[in-house]
């Protein structure tokens, strides 16, 4: 059993009882924080990469988190589509936010999805015509646990390159476990599909009593979308996690990231009210981020707050906090 406080140099009385910490891998606590999705681009400039994941599963954490203390847990928002014909200087969408805990060991967090083929906690996906895209995934670049236990992957390399189909189709943005795919065409002739995003992340170890991301999966990249538009041109789907499908004739307008997975959103077109006049030609928004927690029947009091954020208490006397939206997690 961890100690509530420890002793040490106090003030003129001698000794004084400092704020109990805990250290995660003493009390096995396991760690879940999942950020928002990035945005899609018009035009099939690319889209959003799905959210980096932080996974830190006990016993291996080694931050710490005060004990009767009140610890600040950001959720971070998916990030805003373009929209080129309402905003010129936005083509490209929003990066995602980023998902933290602030811990006395400094803060763990987990990075936006990127736009585009911006860098992100998994990165945006390449636009139509585009060169060689570098991996652009950070996540796995950040410090201490957030690096140690993140998880993000890049946009895929690069669309084709040749002929009427390589100018015409976007690659797909990475997701938390898997690249975003190539976009595929003969070109030539405008015929091919966009790129499918990369695969989320399947959470594991599991949280019991809440249900998390798009069936136990999280961050999903977006999918490439097409442009200008062709009755043989296909979209890229979504990848697993919540990400957002492309746009392509048949739909017409992209789809956003699932809210509260971190999926990166669809990236759209411009020729879409041809096939469909009441279709958007705005980038989708990737989905909001999550953060969760499983706290053992060693420690009783499990708080967070706003209302919003659940506590939910299991058979075993372990109790798993969700958070949805930014607030505090108190643990005694």
């Amino acid at each position: 059993m961890p100690l509530i406080g420890t002793f040490g140099a106090g003030s003129a009385g001698g000794y004084g009882q400092r704020k109990g910490v805990v250290k995660l891998n003493d009390v096995g606590i396991d760690i879940l924080l999942v950020a928002g999705g990035g945005g899609g681009g018009t035009c099939a400039v690319g889209a959003g990469g799905g959210g980096g994941v932080v996974l830190v599963p006990a016993p291996n954490g080694t931050e710490l988190l005060n004990l009767k203390v009140a610890n600040d847990i950001v959720i971070g928002g998916g990030g805003a589509g373009g929209d080129q014909p309402a905003n010129p200087g936005l083509p490209n969408g929003v990066t995602g936010g980023d998902t933290t805990i602030d811990s006395v060991a400094g803060q763990i967090i987990a990075k936006g999805g990127g736009r585009n083929d911006a860098p992100g906690g998994s990165g945006g996906g390449p636009g139509r015509g585009a060169a060689c895209v570098p991996c652009n995934a950070i996540q796995g670049c950040q410090a201490g646990v957030s690096g140690t236990y993140g998880f993000g992957f890049g946009g895929a390399a690069m669309p084709p390159a040749t002929g009427n189909g390589g100018t015409r189709l976007a690659g797909g943005a990475g997701g938390a476990s898997a690249r975003g795919s190539n976009a595929s065409g003969p070109g030539g002739d405008p015929v091919g599909s966009a790129g499918p995003g990369g695969a989320g992340k399947t959470v594991s170890p599991t949280f019991p009593g809440i249900s998390l991301g798009a069936s136990g999966v999280v961050a999903g990249g977006g999918g490439g979308s097409v442009y200008p538009y062709g009755p043989n041109l296909g979209a890229g789907n979504g990848g697993p996690g919540g990400g957002g499908r492309g746009a392509s004739n048949p739909t017409g307008s992209a789809t956003g990231g699932t809210a509260q997975t971190g999926g990166g959103g669809g990236s759209a077109g411009v020729d879409v009210q041809l096939f469909n006049p009441g279709a958007s030609t705005k980038g989708a928004n990737g989905g909001s981020g999550v953060a969760a927690f499983r706290i053992p029947s060693a420690y009783p009091s499990v708080v967070a707050t706003p209302g919003t954020n659940t506590v939910t208490c299991t058979p075993c006397g372990s109790k798993t906090a969700k958070f949805t939206v930014t607030g505090t997690l108190t643990i005694s």
